[in-house]
């Protein structure tokens, strides 16, 4: 497991690349609020990346943000998001990710795009990705198409941490039999419902 160092980056700069957030930049939204779309120069290099604005009307944002920022900011693994910076300005709270070329599965299982070939490589990048994650005790508890994106080569990205939480080897069992918190077998569950 790799740490990486993730921007901060200006929340006017932020206003800019998404023209003040306008419904034009919007590509998508979730649970937490919604994902804008823009570009961001970094070392040089200009990005297509995605701003989750976490919504200021949900009262475990921080919460939320702490997870997902915390669990992407530790974790290396080529079928997860890229993590590349955060916002902590003006009550705002925004998390950016590096923008998959083809967005969500969820957009592309009705359509004609993905043949068998395709949706079993996209199925065994989730399962590689849920593997890594189990073996640092990291459950993810959101498995669906809409937290899989894809990549210019359909290659799948596991994104959508807001949930996710880590239990030390020792408690697994007892987190899910005690708590009721769930185990690993709750993401290959979900994992299996998704690809049946």
């Amino acid at each position: 497991m790799t740490s990486s160092t993730p921007l901060q980056v200006p929340y006017t700069e932020i206003k800019s690349v998404t023209n003040n957030f306008s419904d034009e930049s919007v590509i998508g939204e979730g649970f937490l609020g919604k994902i804008y779309g823009g570009e961001l120069s970094l070392s040089g290099e200009v990005i297509d990346v995605a701003f989750r604005r976490l919504d200021h009307s949900f009262w475990l944002q921080d919460i939320a943000f702490d997870k997902e920022f915390s669990m992407l900011s530790r974790l290396s693994h080529k079928n997860l998001v890229s993590n590349v910076g955060f916002c902590i300005e003006n009550d705002e709270i925004i998390i950016i990710n590096k923008r998959e070329a083809r967005g969500s599965l969820n957009r592309h299982l009705s359509g004609t795009t993905l043949n068998w070939m395709k949706r079993l490589e996209i199925s065994i990048g989730v399962a590689s990705a849920l593997s890594y994650l189990h073996n640092y005790s990291v459950i993810h508890h959101n498995v669906t198409s809409a937290s899989i994106l894809l990549d210019e080569k359909w290659e799948a990205k596991l994104s959508g941490f807001e949930y996710s939480m880590t239990i030390p080897a020792q408690d697994r069992d007892l987190a899910y039999e005690k708590l009721g918190i769930g185990n690993y077998k709750s993401d290959v569950f979900s994992f299996g419902v998704l690809f049946i």
